[in-house]
């Protein structure tokens, strides 16, 4: 028997049951075997879960015509056309085949008709290796192993478009790095990069809940000439911004609880401790919650 949990216009159900999850049974949607990928409904993970749409969605007759699957080596032409059609940014071959076949990297197509009309490309990392000037979307009370995830890029073939297929491949995403993944890889923010010119795709990310992080004068250079871009986050999971000052309050009694180990007297640390917590109630440690420039064009 299915499970259902809806989220917005879609819905999350277990399919461990249906007999179609058999073409998924080989790979299991973790290996490198992207050739039984290709046969596979997406996302692709433990249990057979895949989102599906919910009837009252309002571009439902659209989309449920739709097959989402990871992309494979086959797909790197058609991507190499679909990315210099929708993006001013070049990329290289390298790229193509970093972002198909690096296992770290989840790159989901969209086809109609077996064709790919949609793709959404991100990566997820440990927060240590977010370059410098995103280095601080995360709150300093989560360990620096902490996962979160960078969308490179997100496009839909433009007689596609007004259809809900970029809103469709975002959700599947969030509900794969939300309900899909282990605790220990369990996704605290997700992040982007977009041009400030690219209003469309900067009222998209709002209208799902992202926030601005970052003006970044300067980010992108496209035809020989700067470009200036923003950053913005969306926090899941329990994840949250450092722009909290209880986090200084909390960096202040894990240091006292530390100092406990270093034969500082106990009763003065315990004291100190138990005045900060009373004081500011919200500044003990969060607990723990289960579950390079690009270009987007929706």
């Amino acid at each position: 028997m299915s499970t259902v949990m809806k989220m917005d216009n879609l819905e999350c159900q277990d399919t461990s049951n249906n007999k179609d999850s058999d073409l998924c049974k080989q790979c299991n949607g973790k290996t490198q075997n992207f050739d039984c990928r290709k046969q596979c409904l997406c996302p692709l993970v433990e249990g057979h879960h895949m989102l599906i749409l919910h009837k009252n969605s309002r571009h439902y007759d659209f989309l449920s015509k739709l097959k989402l699957r990871f992309l494979c080596g086959d797909d790197i032409p058609c991507l190499k056309e679909l990315c210099n059609e929708w993006f001013p940014i070049k990329y290289p071959d390298s790229w193509y085949n970093l972002v198909v076949f690096n296992e770290k990297f989840y790159s989901m197509a969209a086809t109609l008709d077996d064709k790919i009309v949609a793709v959404l490309i991100a990566e997820i990392k440990p927060r240590h290796l977010v370059p410098k000037e995103d280095a601080d979307l995360l709150s300093y009370c989560f360990h620096k192993d902490t996962k979160v995830a960078y969308i490179l890029s997100l496009g839909v073939h433009h007689p596609h478009r007004r259809h809900g297929v970029a809103s469709f491949l975002l959700k599947n995403f969030l509900w794969y790095i939300s309900m899909c993944l282990s605790k220990s890889a369990l996704v605290k923010a997700v992040y982007l990069h977009v041009l400030t010119t690219n209003l469309v795709a900067i009222k998209f990310y709002q209208g799902h809940n992202f926030k601005l992080l970052h003006y970044l004068p300067s980010y992108y250079m496209i035809n020989g000439l700067p470009n200036d871009g923003y950053s913005y986050v969306l926090y899941i999971n329990g994840g949250k911004s450092k722009t909290n000052c209880m986090d200084y309050f909390t960096a202040v009694i894990k240091f006292l609880q530390w100092l406990r180990f270093c034969h500082v007297p106990k009763k003065l640390c315990g004291i100190l401790s138990y005045t900060l917590q009373q004081i500011l109630p919200g500044s003990s440690p969060a607990p723990f919650i289960s579950k390079s420039r690009q270009c987007h064009n929706l």
